[in-house]
């Protein structure tokens, strides 16, 4: 999910751009109008496919043992316990969160980079090439905050290192303060004077 919220940050950002519309945007509205615009459909996106994944999830984990014959996957190593209500809706929101994240920094480059293209290949080759850079790693910290809520991570999509609640939460405020002010100057400054 995060992969699909960074593609659709960058998505938000760039789509100005590609379609040459900030000038006929600007003659009515203020930068910060058009930005806070951006950020807000970002969140509702995000909250959207988060709470639609959710959804599916459990109307599929509702119907699907009734159509396919269960397998012990004790014997595959793997012990699962079922989560009560409580539990699946922090999951949620702490998943929902990162997506928010993800979606708020990859909007960011965007920003910088103007050209979705770049942005995407950018955003793959850190998620899928560039290993675990260390504790304070954006990578790193959704995956120890992610494994703080839920004991059902069965697949890593990469090794981590287990920091406290207190520092992740801290990082993950300072990634969206970082994000949104970053992307705010770049928005304003940088890219009023290519518009001229």
């Amino acid at each position: 999910m995060p992969l699909l919220t960074g593609i659709l940050g960058i998505s938000i950002a760039t789509h100005d751009f590609a379609s040459a519309t900030y000038k006929r945007k600007l003659d009515n509205h203020t930068w910060l109008v058009i930005f806070s615009g951006k950020v807000l459909t970002l969140f509702a996106a995000t909250a959207a496919i988060y709470v639609l994944a959710a959804v599916l999830a459990s109307l599929l984990g509702l119907i699907l043992p009734h159509l396919v014959k269960l397998r012990d996957l004790s014997e595959y190593g793997i012990s699962l316990q079922a989560l009560n209500a409580g539990d699946m809706i922090l999951t949620v929101l702490v998943a929902c969160l990162i997506g928010v994240v993800t979606a708020l920094i990859w909007f960011s480059v965007g920003l910088i980079c103007k050209r979705s293209s770049i942005a995407i290949v950018i955003f793959l080759i850190y998620q899928a090439v560039i290993p675990n850079l260390g504790r304070t790693d954006f990578k790193n910290t959704i995956m120890s905050l992610f494994s703080r809520f839920t004991n059902q991570l069965v697949l890593q999509p990469w090794p981590y290192r287990s920091i406290s609640l207190s520092l992740s939460l801290g990082l993950i405020a300072e990634y969206v303060f970082g994000a949104l002010i970053l992307g705010y100057f770049i928005f304003s400054k940088k890219h009023i004077n290519s518009l001229s």
